[in-house]
């Protein structure tokens, strides 16, 4: 068993994570402009899911940030580099309860984090909470709107139990049109098995639908935002155009790449 692939080794899988994201191309980069154009003169900024916290060597110094992630290693990482930077902090938190006060953040940020959240419903509660009011949030990350679609965090189930697995998706895709919304997790994904990080998503828990969680934030009273610059949806072939016809699959066909205002 390679020492890189253990899932323990959090060295490796965040410096993973970071080769594979980076803000240098031109999407990164317009992502960036929004979020610098929404921040007021020495506004705050908290990132939910924070890992390293590489957006602060791309984003303004009078932004006051604070980066919130369940990893001591990767929070422990981020305070050395940016140790000089006055107006940063960081807290170790599962997102479901935050200690902040409510109402404190212009722009709430989370890429690719809300997926491994055990309580990923009561971790959007927390981020509208903390939002000032007209604050946006931007959450990014995978979109598994369609209920035959299983993450790589459950391919040491069975036959039966992924069976199972799709069965009570199908009854969680069939309520969420009415507005009621499974926030379906996983409670022992492949990574905690065999402590092991093979393929993409071996960790996921959260089985993410965009569909889910757009539509439970504007329950919340948040308005969704069209920034076509950033909202950009793949065009879809002729399949994927008649699934997002389908009650509850607008969304289908993209990764979650939304942007609410309060």
């Amino acid at each position: 068993m390679s020492q890189l692939n253990r899932i323990k080794n959090e060295d490796f899988y965040y410096d993973l994570a970071e080769s594979t994201g980076g803000w240098s191309d031109p999407y990164s980069q317009r992502v960036l402009k929004f979020i610098c154009n929404k921040i007021p003169l020495n506004g705050a900024m908290a990132e939910i899911g924070c890992g390293q916290a590489s957006i602060l060597g791309y984003i303004r110094e009078d932004i006051n940030y604070l980066g919130i992630d369940i990893s001591e290693f990767a929070i422990e990482k981020a305070r050395k580099s940016f140790k000089d930077r006055s107006n940063t902090e960081f807290k170790i938190s599962e997102a479901h309860k935050l200690d902040i006060e409510s109402s404190k953040y212009d722009f709430i940020l989370s890429i690719h984090a809300l997926e491994h959240f055990r309580n990923p419903r009561q971790s959007l509660d927390e981020m509208v909470r903390i939002l000032k009011p007209e604050g946006h949030i931007l959450l990014i990350g995978p979109n598994l709107d369609l209920f035959i679609s299983l993450p790589n965090s459950v391919r040491h189930y069975g036959k039966l139990g992924r069976i199972k697995l799709r069965f009570i998706r199908f009854i969680d895709y069939l309520r969420r049109p009415f507005g009621s919304y499974a926030f379906r997790t996983i409670d022992n994904p492949y990574s905690d098995v065999f402590e092991l990080y093979e393929k993409p998503d071996d960790d996921l828990r959260y089985i993410l639908s965009s569909y889910e969680v757009v539509n439970y934030l504007k329950s919340k009273g948040l308005k969704e935002v069209k920034e076509e610059n950033i909202i950009n949806r793949t065009n879809a072939g002729f399949v994927k155009k008649i699934i997002k016809i389908l009650p509850g699959m607008k969304y289908y066909g993209s990764g979650l790449t939304v942007i609410l205002k309060k």
